[in-house]
């Protein structure tokens, strides 16, 4: 056997390690996590969605948990979204609109099924 040939026989071949694995599971686990946020804001601000009947009151209710009608408070920069008052307030874009005039409208905050609502 040539000289050459036993020392290629003789070298052993060891597997190239690959991280590729461990890269493809970051990035899954990245997406997931985004996607996880994404979720959590769409249902924590979802209430501010709520489209307006045509032509009337256009105000928005939290839907935070209440007990009694004392529990919700009309907040936002101007007054439009009916509201915990013991959760975090809603910070609005601070314009006023005249739908969000709930006097205009015969309504009031207050606790609808445990929910703070205009009625």
């Amino acid at each position: 056997m040539p000289k050459h040939a036993a020392k290629k026989a003789a070298q052993v071949k060891r597997p190239v390690k690959s991280h590729c694995h461990v890269h493809t599971f970051l990035i899954l686990t990245a997406i997931l996590l985004m996607a996880l946020l994404v979720v959590a804001l769409l249902l924590k601000f979802s209430y501010l969605q709520v489209p307006a009947a045509p032509g009337g009151f256009c105000g928005t209710s939290a839907r935070d948990a209440c007990a009694s009608n004392a529990d919700c408070v009309a907040g936002g920069c101007s007054g439009q979204v009916c509201e915990s008052k013991n959760v975090e307030p809603y910070a609005g874009t601070c314009e006023w609109r005249g739908c969000y005039d709930e006097a205009k409208y015969g309504l009031s905050c207050g606790c609808v099924a445990q929910k703070c609502a205009w009625k």
